[in-house]
């Protein structure tokens, strides 16, 4: 006989998947001492509790109908637990985001997970970054070039270095922003974004025609280039 799969996977409700934890720990010691009158009853519970999951439930239904060979109602059922996994996947995906000010320059950067272009079955999750940059200072500001380290949640890292931003060294005048949108993909369904953008101060005249300018990346070493993380 299958025994019940009643691991944090089996459910989506966490209030559910911790109490179903706990008796599956009950049951593996009442079996272990032969106590299998305790054992019955724990089974019992579990079950009873796997029918208030819905994606607990549905998996028992669909074991239930490949077992009376009713095909036809295990696929759709098939599609509801994949659907409800998809969900739960979401759920527990949150964007992020992050805000800082450095030196009159500030970063607001937002994440978020693409299911529709992640494959958890391969591992491969797909995530989606904007990043906002605005000037609150009183001078105008040159983006030069961006320093990045993403790490997944298995300790993999790519750096991301390189001119500017999306092709583009903007110039920002004081109390405006720029926006620009990127991705990235990972192994593991978490992972964190780390690194700073490379500024640097430009008088009003330089701003006047700066926006049509790649600067050389040795302006960076420039005194009044600065890091914003």
């Amino acid at each position: 006989t299958k025994r019940l799969r009643t691991t944090a996977e089996a459910f989506t409700d966490p209030a559910l998947r911790r109490r179903a934890m706990r008796l599956d720990e009950r049951l593996a010691d009442a079996i272990a001492c032969e106590n299998f009158a305790a054992a019955a009853n724990v089974r019992d519970e579990l079950r009873a509790l796997r029918r208030r999951d819905p994606l607990a439930r549905a998996e028992d239904d669909l074991a239930e109908l490949i077992l009376r060979e009713d095909y036809e109602k295990a696929a759709s059922v098939k599609m509801l637990i994949e659907e409800l996994e998809r969900d739960a996947v979401v759920d527990g995906l949150s964007p992020c985001e992050s805000d800082r000010t450095t030196r009159g320059v500030r970063v607001r950067v937002k994440s978020r997970c693409v299911i529709d272009r992640s494959s958890p079955k391969e591992s491969m999750w797909f995530f989606q970054y904007v990043v906002t940059i605005t000037n609150v200072s009183d001078s105008s500001v040159k983006l030069l070039s961006r320093s990045w380290l993403i790490t997944d949640d298995e300790g993999r890292t790519e750096a991301v270095r390189g001119a500017g931003v999306v092709g583009k060294q903007p110039t920002i005048k004081p109390g405006a922003s720029f926006e620009y949108a990127s991705s990235t993909p990972l192994k593991t369904k978490r992972g964190t974004m780390e690194g700073f953008y490379r500024f640097v101060a430009v008088d009003a005249e330089e701003a006047s025609r700066a926006e049509s300018v790649t600067m050389d990346l040795a302006r960076e070493d420039d005194p009044s280039a600065f890091n914003v993380e």
